[in-house]
């Protein structure tokens, strides 16, 4: 297991962090690179959870498709918890992509979150994914999404996106899984822009 406790400074294009089994204790920095990767992994299945992210651990994530913790696993799955971190998300970029199979994500305390332009929270193309999610989401930009999934989310954290346009809440992209997305907090979203089609919706599918 790789422990960071410590600042990591990322630039572009950069990984902040390269391992199986990562912990990223509460004083724990990661300061990523526009086009970066805060944290890669691809698991180790005997360890659980294989991301351990503790209470107070920040992300500075930059621009342009970098992203804060990105995981690749194989069918025996991965399991990423997140105790209660802070989170900036920089314009188009993503806060956790989760590729594979049976992987399960899990905010055990609320997190802190702020989204950019066209960026995403939590994005996963794993239709056996188990996402709970009790991060509180805010953004003043537009085009943000909050979670994007194939597989089954139940989320617990307010979404405040009320003064951008074109934003979602929750995606479910049901037409590559079975997943089902439950919401049991409050979305708040602002104007749709018909002419530029930008939809501001609190849950949907397709």
């Amino acid at each position: 297991t790789l422990t960071n406790n410590g600042t990591i400074n990322g630039g572009t294009y950069s990984y902040n962090i390269y391992g199986k089994n990562v912990t990223l204790g509460g004083t724990s920095v990661l300061n990523i690179g526009d086009k970066g990767v805060g944290v890669f992994s691809t698991a180790d299945v005997n360890a659980s959870p294989n991301i351990d992210i503790q209470a107070g651990a920040t992300f500075n994530i930059g621009n342009n498709e970098a992203v804060g913790v990105f995981v690749e696993n194989t069918p025996n799955g991965i399991t990423i918890n997140d105790a209660g971190s802070t989170m900036t998300v920089g314009n188009n970029s993503f806060g956790y992509v989760l590729k594979g199979t049976n992987t399960t994500f899990n905010n055990t305390a609320p997190s802190t979150v702020a989204l950019g332009d066209s960026a995403v929270y939590l994005y996963s193309n794993d239709a056996a994914a188990n996402i709970t999610n009790r991060a509180n989401l805010t953004s003043s930009g537009d085009s943000t999404y909050g979670i994007y999934s194939a597989g089954t989310v139940n989320s617990y954290g307010n979404m405040n996106f009320a003064t951008g346009i074109g934003n979602v809440g929750i995606y479910s992209s049901y037409s590559t899984g079975n997943g089902v997305a439950r919401n049991y907090a409050n979305i708040n979203v602002g104007k749709t822009d018909l002419e530029n089609e930008l939809y501001s919706i609190g849950m949907a599918a397709g």
